[in-house]
């Protein structure tokens, strides 16, 4: 019953965000800044649940039908779309100009190996958080996940990679060393 109110909320506060400036947001207008900094604290906890708990907007899973999962609720995945992006613009205006700690944004979830792996996967709740609540993420934890993907997608190239040359010649091409031609 809560969830659509919520869900409208977010919509109709994210499109004032959207057509006011900063200016009038830092005046306090329509909500102050200390309610805005509420609103984080409460919306933050929500979709984190929302996204780890596997609503996310619908066309991030993949796309070959899994049987086993269940279908997710539109209102489900309309909220979780609404929030992360109204919670994205709040980001976006403390990260202008701050008006509350930056860790107040981040989930509270430990960003491990395996939280890293999953973020590789689609369909994933940890790539749902990623895609739709990045600021959930610490950022030195988001540039080890975007290392893991640049090296996951090197992997994926064809053909010699940068790091299988040695003195400019290929591992394992064959070299044929002779003794006689050795520079002393």
């Amino acid at each position: 019953a809560w969830l659509p109110a919520l869900c409208l909320l977010s919509h109709v506060y994210s499109h004032m965000l959207q057509m006011s400036g900063d200016a009038e947001f830092f005046r306090g207008e329509p909500l102050g800044l200390e309610e805005a900094a509420l609103l984080v604290h409460l919306l933050r906890p929500t979709l984190q649940r929302l996204l780890l708990e596997g609503a996310a907007p619908p066309g991030d899973a993949a796309e070959a039908p899994d049987a086993a999962a269940p279908e997710v609720p539109p209102v489900l995945a309309e909220s979780a779309k609404a929030v992360g992006a109204l919670l994205g613009q709040l980001h976006d205006c403390n990260s202008r100009r701050q008006f509350m700690a930056r860790e107040a944004f981040y989930g509270d979830f430990t960003v491990n190996e395996r939280f890293i792996q999953d973020c590789l996967g689609e369909g994933t709740p940890a790539e749902a958080v990623l895609r739709h609540g990045s600021f959930l993420i610490p950022f030195h934890s988001r540039l080890q996940i975007f290392s893991k993907f640049l090296e996951e997608d090197r992997r994926s190239l064809p053909g010699p990679q940068p790091g299988d040359f040695m003195l400019g010649y290929p591992i394992g091409s064959g070299f044929t060393v002779r003794r006689a031609h050795l520079i002393e």
